[in-house]
Parts: structure tokens; C-alpha cells; sequence
């Protein structure tokens, strides 16, 4: 098969080592990472990318079309819902964000989001792509407001950053063969700045490489057909297709 990957940005490495093994032609199409924090520009994006590769398909020759596309995102705040396949169907995993793929499963990342609670997620992906909370970033916030709003209305958004951030009761570091040992100290400095329990966990690239692969079950895979759109269904789940 020749596949298009759609991807965020915070699956970089994971991908690429993955497509180095898939016996599939894959060609990749990178997003920005945080594109998830405004749903509507995620939906927009990922629409946009569907319809160049569309596009594409109608410009080549058969044996050098897309037969799917693949969508290496979970259901990211509601950002997938109302993307619409083309003539090309497209394939998404069947998970909240990219926890549940950075874990192997949807279903792992349940089992840990029960049993340890409270967690904040880190890894060498979101150092790299991402803007992850430490006290040296506290500190340069505050800089940044104070020079924009003057002292006191920066000491009262840094203490609301820091609200958000007590919800959080653990540091989860999803450990991966290629970490950066810096990556885990900072996590390690994270918790220990914000009071956390620190745990690591094994990574799993399995889901990642079943979706490169073909293996598409329909627990935890989304199959769009042609010319039906990503709908939300609120159970386990997660989404559907609909015309």
C-alpha cells in the first residue's frame, strides 16, 4: 500500500523510526505540535493537508496514488471531529491524544490514568516539540508579564499557572530506547519543583507501527470511508464515521 501520514509534530521520531520498518510506501506530512489547544485551526489543518493530498492523487498515476490516509492523532480536545475524507478513505486511532498512542493503546493509558491519578505527562517528544512546565519557565513567564502588565498583574498570572499546575499530583515520564538523560532530569527537577510523585513508564510504539502496517481493528482504529466525516460518540469508543 501507499500510504499519506498526517501527523502532529510531537510524533517525529516515533514515526520516522517506524517507517524505516513498515513494508508500506509511506510518505509523511508533519503539523505543528499544539495545535490541539485551538480545535477549530487542528480541524482546519489537518482538512487542509487531506485536500493537497487529494489533490495529489488526482494528478499522478495510479500505481502512484494514495490508498489511505492516516491520521497519527487521538481525539485532541474534539480537533478531529467534522474532518471529512475526500475520495482517499482515512484511518485514526481510536484515543483520547497522544498519551494513549505514545503508550501502545488507549486501554494502557486508562489503566494509569486510574491508578496513579493526577498525572503530568512527560517525554523526550513533548522537550523536544512542546512547552513543558519547570520553575525556570515560571520564572520566565514572570519576566515576560511583568514587562507587558507591570508586577503585581504578573505575580497574579504566575499564581494562577501555578493553580493549574497543583491539580497535578504526579510526573509520569514515558520513557523511550532513544531518551535524552537531560530530558528526564528536567522531568525528575518538575516534580520536585511542584511537589509531584515522580514515575516512569515504558513507551510503546506498537500502535504506531499496527497503523503504519494495516492492522486496523476496528477497536482501535476509525476506518472513514469516502466521503464521511470524524463524528464524536462520548463512549469508549471515541468516534465515528457518518456521511
Amino acid at each position: 500500500m501507499r500510504l499519506a501520514v498526517i501527523s502532529c509534530a510531537i510524533f517525529t521520531r516515533m514515526l520516522s523510526r517506524a517507517v524505516a520498518d513498515c513494508p508500506n510506501s509511506c510518505r509523511l506530512f508533519f503539523l505543528e505540535q499544539g495545535l490541539h489547544n485551538t480545535p477549530i485551526l487542528l480541524r482546519e489543518k489537518i482538512q487542509q493537508c487531506i485536500d493537497e493530498v487529494e489533490v495529489h492523487n488526482r494528478s499522478v498515476s495510479k500505481t502512484q496514488q494514495f490508498d489511505a490516509i492516516l491520521l497519527a492523532y487521538g481525539l485532541c480536545s474534539n480537533g478531529i471531529c467534522g474532518v471529512r475524507a475526500g475520495d482517499i478513505p482515512l484511518i485514526i486511532p481510536r484515543t483520547d491524544d497522544c498519551i494513549g498512542i505514545f503508550l501502545g493503546s488507549q486501554s494502557r493509558y486508562l489503566d494509569y490514568f486510574y491508578k496513579i491519578g493526577g498525572v503530568y505527562w512527560f517525554n523526550s517528544a513533548w522537550y523536544e516539540q512542546a512547552v513543558l512546565p519547570s520553575k525556570s519557565r515560571l520564572d520566565e513567564l514572570f519576566e515576560q508579564y511583568n514587562t507587558q502588565y507591570g508586577e503585581d498583574s504578573a505575580g497574579y498570572l504566575i499564581e494562577t499557572e501555578l493553580d493549574s499546575l497543583h491539580r497535578y499530583r504526579n510526573a509520569v515520564f514515558i520513557r523511550d530506547p532513544f531518551d535524552y538523560d537531560e530530558h528526564i532530569r528536567n522531568a525528575k527537577q518538575a516534580a520536585s519543583d511542584f511537589g509531584w510523585g515522580y514515575h516512569e513508564v515504558n513507551g510503546d510504539s506498537s500502535m504506531i507501527s499496527r497503523l503504519l502496517e494495516g492492522e486496523w481493528g476496528s477497536k482501535e482504529f476509525l476506518f472513514v470511508p469516502p466521503n464521511q466525516s470524524i463524528v464524536p460518540t462520548y463512549d469508549d469508543l471515541k468516534i465515528s464515521a457518518q456521511p
